[in-house]
């Protein structure tokens, strides 16, 4: 495909050479008609000087008197590149231009020696044209006394001038057309600068040399590209880093139980009866449970931050993602003794964001509720809104949250000391995260005389 520089200098050398072409045309136009009124002017003007010259020597001429003929100066023979049209003598348009003076009862008084024997025109004051011999002419006819003066030129006198102006127009034009390629050319180039040096910063970039470009004092239409080009920059280093910390967390977290499941393992082959080797496989499959679980978080979080860039957001009723999961987690909740309640009230909970994410922040909520609630306990899920909020509350009957540790729980793979519940410390910071792109505010409150309460406000979607 040809450059960008070399279509803009096409379209618009074309663009200028229609144009003038276009200017030629209505310069030889306007020429033309501007001849046509200089020489019909003269025409008329020669008639008079005609009248005012003869008519009183031809009154006395008598019938039988031959015609005066005003003999016509001949141009001497131009050789070589002599082009001359006047000279001290006369002019050789002379012989293009001729007159005629007639009586009332039709004799020829007078005429040029480049005039016919008969009428140029009729009888008819004015403008006409005529054909001549083999010429076409243009008359002008003028009735003064009782004489009929009658004063022409040809026609392709006219039309060479005509075509002289045209050409004396067009040329300069010619001329300067290769110069304006050329500045427009070097115009392009110069405007194509700030690309040109986009291109090279590119080049010479790295793979993972994803830094801005910079954007001062570029064009408009430039900037638009280069603000588009930094921000899928921004997007892939957010990608890379996600990658990269999700592959340094899983090491991190996959070390301890997957070397741990290699021992028991280990253990169960080098078992010396059934029983040790059914201990060693329990131990086992715990432990693949347990790196199943991180795996299972790992990729949750790794979701998070993906939807976070690409994910869709609308508008939708927090009352039914609530009231399904609910019931999705009843099973788990009879299982371990506790009873779940929601207490959701009759006023819509409309939210925007992404019913996904939403969903996995409230179950990892819930589950962790759950985890923690002793048996024949209650978890209690509320909601409602408070001017322009909404809020969520998840209550539990556990041993609550020291103050200290309110804000390190959100931290990844946190886990307080002492901990018995199977866990990584995944889950309260892909809820934290998953708030943070909702604009949402998270408070943890500990119960009398036991238990935490959970708070989530978010702004409601408007009606």
């Amino acid at each position: 495909m040809a450059s960008l520089r070399k279509q803009l200098v096409l379209h618009i050398g074309g663009v200028l050479a229609g144009t003038l072409a276009l200017s030629s045309l209505a310069g030889y136009w306007m020429g033309e008609h501007e001849v046509e009124e200089v020489f019909d002017a003269e025409l008329a003007t020669h008639a008079r000087v005609l009248h005012s010259l003869l008519d009183r020597a031809l009154t006395t001429q008598g019938s039988a008197t031959p015609p005066l003929v005003l003999e016509t100066w001949q141009a001497p023979p131009q050789e070589g590149g002599d082009d001359r049209q006047a000279f001290a003598e006369g002019h050789k348009y002379e012989k293009k231009l001729a007159f005629q003076i007639w009586s009332e009862d039709g004799r020829l008084l007078a005429r040029s020696g480049a005039a016919p024997d008969s009428p140029l025109a009729g009888r008819e004051s004015g403008y006409s044209n005529q054909h001549a011999g083999r010429h076409d002419w243009r008359v002008f006819t003028l009735k003064a006394g009782n004489h009929w003066y009658q004063v022409a030129d040809r026609d392709d006198v006219r039309r060479e001038l005509a075509r002289e102006i045209g050409l004396q127009a067009l040329l300069p034009l010619l001329l300067v057309f290769p110069l304006l390629l050329w500045l427009v050319s070097a115009a392009i180039r110069r405007c194509q600068r700030p690309l040109q040096a986009i291109a090279d910063d590119l080049g010479r970039r790295g793979a993972g040399q994803l830094a801005s470009l910079p954007s001062q004092g570029l064009p408009d239409e430039l900037a638009v590209i280069v603000q588009a080009l930094n921000g899928l920059f921004g997007r892939l280093e957010h990608a890379f880093e996600r990658e990269q910390r999700f592959a340094a967390d899983a090491a991190h977290e996959l070390r301890t139980p997957l070397a741990a499941l290699s021992i028991h393992v280990q253990n169960a082959e080098r078992a010396k009866n059934a029983e040790e080797r059914q201990e060693s496989l329990s131990k086992a499959h715990q432990g693949l449970h347990r790196a199943q679980h991180v795996v299972e978080q790992l990729l949750a979080l790794s979701r998070v931050e993906s939807t976070a860039r690409d994910g869709e957001w609308e508008t939708h009723e927090l009352r039914d993602s609530l009231t399904e999961l609910a019931h999705e987690l009843a099973a788990t909740a009879a299982q371990r003794g506790i009873g779940l309640r929601l207490a959701l009230g009759d006023a819509p909970l409309p939210v925007r964001g992404n019913s996904l994410l939403l969903r996995l922040m409230l179950r990892n909520i819930l589950d962790n509720a759950l985890r923690y609630s002793p048996e024949g306990s209650e978890v209690r899920l509320s909601a409602g809104l408070e001017g322009k909020e909404l809020w969520l509350a998840i209550e539990d009957q556990g041993p609550g949250l020291p103050d200290e540790l309110r804000e390190r729980v959100f931290e990844r793979f946190f886990r307080a000391a002492g901990q018995k519940t199977e866990g990584v410390g995944l889950g309260l910071s892909i809820v934290k995260l998953i708030a943070e792109l909702h604009g949402a505010r998270l408070v943890l409150q500990n119960r009398e005389p036991g238990g935490l309460r959970f708070e989530i406000w978010m702004p409601a979607a408007p009606e």
